[in-house]
């Protein structure tokens, strides 16, 4: 009778304590946040035959640089899934997108991509490229309407990037977002919310880890005059923020700040404002990855340094999907807001009038 009773209670306790993992796993994924919907100006939507899971601007010429890939295809048919850069003129209302690697024939997926201004004219790109044989940063020059491929880089410590950021003609910050290397791993350290992913650093020469300890590194972004790193810690749902060494690369944690909402590409505009794409459903975003019909909202964050420790941050745009579902990036050029998309095919040209 004890012994029934006693494993009575244990059940009872451990279905209790199955019930609160699983009601604090959607809190922590916003799942029941009422979400206030506005735009950050009219849309304009360009198709895409796939994703735009990251967006670059030149703010020289107004030339937008796409990273379309189809992440769904990537996971379940690697050998014959094949992704595109495009390039599309922000300056021209009549503009379409025009691929830039369709004559580039090794594997191509790209993933996070990165320019790097050259003083000759034209912008050197590095892209995270995901193929059967491992996984590459790729560095090509877009100069005078040609695109030369310079070389790919790869490494085992760089063994699940997502996003780079180049701060030389040759250097450059990637993350790894998870640290385990093994599905289970991955899929444990994603719902366990553990700090496991990295930041590496690339020198020139070699790759070396620069900072430990982020849930979930996704997107990176560097303050005006190359001193402070944000970098995006979706599962986190934060930022952290390091001091760097310009001359070696190094990387001193300062601080988290908590963004209440799953963070994900930064881009910094010349004022040193970030903006950031989010996912504020952390679960419906999944739920979108492996469904398409099934939308995912789409934010987009305005986050502004003030002194030493100081910030204010808002949003800036938030929709419910039907504009574009689960976006990952906004970049602001001029008076237009770029939005683009992990797995909703195109992207999104919000305008804001005077």
């Amino acid at each position: 009778m004890r012994r029934g009773l006693f494993l009575l209670l244990a059940a009872g306790v451990l279905l209790l304590t199955l019930a609160a993992l699983v009601v604090g796993t959607y809190r922590d994924a916003g799942e029941f946040l009422d979400l206030s919907y506005q735009a950050f100006g009219s849309g304009r939507r360009i198709p895409l035959p796939q994703g735009s899971e990251d967006i670059a601007v030149d703010h020289r010429t107004g030339t937008a640089y796409i990273s379309s890939a189809d992440f769904r295809a990537i996971k379940a048919q690697p050998s014959t899934a094949r992704g595109e850069l495009y390039t599309f003129d922000l300056e021209n209302p009549e503009a379409k997108p025009v691929a830039l690697t369709r004559d580039w024939k090794p594997s191509f997926n790209p993933h996070g991509l990165g320019l790097w201004p050259l003083a000759e004219g034209g912008v050197r790109l590095f892209v995270i490229n995901h193929t059967p044989a491992g996984h590459f940063v790729e560095v090509f020059d877009h100069q005078g309407g040609r695109l030369i491929h310079r070389q790919s880089l790869s490494d085992p410590l760089m063994h699940a990037p997502n996003d780079l950021l180049p701060v030389g003609p040759d250097r450059f910050y990637v993350t790894n977002d998870h640290g385990y290397r093994s599905d289970l791993g991955r899929t444990l350290e994603d719902f366990l919310q553990l700090s496991e992913a990295e930041i590496l650093y690339h020198d020139g020469r070699t790759f070396r880890v620069a900072a430990k300890g982020l849930a979930y590194a996704n997107g990176l972004g560097l303050s005006p005059e190359g001193r402070i790193l944000y970098a995006a810690e979706t599962i986190g749902r934060r930022l952290a923020v390091y001091d760097r060494e310009p001359s070696s690369g190094a990387l001193f944690f300062r601080r988290r700040i908590d963004m209440g909402t799953g963070v994900d590409n930064i881009d910094v505009d010349a004022e040193g404002n970030l903006w950031i794409g989010a996912h504020p459903k952390l679960l419906t975003f999944v739920k979108h990855s492996k469904n398409a019909s099934l939308r995912s909202p789409s934010q987009i964050l305005k986050f502004t340094p003030a002194g030493p420790e100081g910030y204010v941050f808002g949003t800036e745009h938030l929709s419910d999907g039907t504009d574009l579902s689960g976006a990952s990036v906004g970049v602001r050029y001029k008076n237009k807001l770029v939005l683009g998309a992990v797995f909703d095919p195109g992207f999104l040209i919000l305008t804001r009038q005077p």
